[in-house]
């Protein structure tokens, strides 16, 4: 994972709900029902285990770099941001549902970029996480105005 020395890894995001989703499509099949059903659900939930990416979050100090990389057991995609596109992260809350949330980088254009596309139920997890992120991308710097929380 790492491809530069200054590179660390900030945090590692595991998808536990969404695979614990899968294992209930997979579950579905000691249930009686038709064979074309089992098939089905055995497919389904196979696929949402398989397809979840784990988010390995890093920053390079030396390169000035955010690093979010996606990996899943069939595909890897990995995006870069350097320090100076990143005004804020931030947790907003779902407008609907309080207690569910997400982590989202603000970039200096205004673009909300969320490190997940889901929104999950666990805030204050997710708040020491982007914590530890902050302080990650503005520790070693005077960038007080781009540490708010927004």
């Amino acid at each position: 994972m790492r491809t530069s020395p200054g590179e660390r890894i900030v945090f590692k995001d595991y998808p536990i709900a969404v695979w614990f989703t899968g294992l209930m499509f997979v579950g579905v099949v000691i249930v009686p029902a038709e064979t074309i059903w089992r098939v089905v659900f055995t497919l389904i939930g196979a696929a949402i285990i398989v397809f979840a990416p784990v988010l390995i979050v890093a920053v390079d100090q030396s390169q000035r770099m955010l690093t979010l990389s996606y990996r899943s057991l069939l595909r890897v995609s990995t995006h870069v941001y350097p320090f100076e596109d990143i005004r804020a992260i931030d947790v907003p809350r779902d407008d609907e549902d309080e207690w569910l949330s997400r982590i989202e980088l603000i970039l200096q254009s205004g673009q909300r970029v969320p490190l997940r596309i889901h929104v999950t139920i666990g805030r204050r997890g997710k708040e020491r996480k982007a914590q530890r992120l902050r302080d990650a991308l503005w520790s070693s710097e005077s960038r007080e105005p781009f540490m708010r929380k927004l």
